[in-house]
């Protein structure tokens, strides 16, 4: 799913229900929530790319990032990019540092905080 500079907009948790989602991308869009809640995501191989969506704030993303962390371990390759987003690692909550650190052990390649 791919939404590139598009008038979309509303909340991230919406996909939740696409448990064999590959590829979400959201990028200069008005996307600018995450309420948090545990995603349904159980394709091993996701790549989540969350580009320029300023209205992200560093509690939602690191709800986010403790969501997914949430969902275990049974990862290959996934990949969350937040890139452009304005926020960084030290600005997270201290559980969406923990959730980052813990995904980072388990595979995941986190970038753009």
């Amino acid at each position: 799913l791919s939404l590139y500079d598009t008038s979309v907009s509303g909340d991230i948790s919406a996909v939740s229900g696409l448990i064999n989602l590959t590829y979400l991308n959201f990028n200069y869009t008005p996307v600018s929530d995450y309420t948090d809640g545990t995603l349904g995501f159980t394709y091993v191989n996701i790549n989540i790319q969350l580009n320029n969506l300023t209205g992200l704030d560093a509690t939602e993303i690191s709800n986010l990032l403790i969501d997914l962390d949430a969902l275990g371990t049974a990862w290959t390759t996934p990949v969350i990019d937040f890139s452009g987003c304005g926020e960084n690692y030290a600005g997270l909550s201290a559980g969406g540092q923990t959730a980052y650190d813990s995904l980072v052990v388990k595979g995941w390649t986190v970038s753009g905080l």
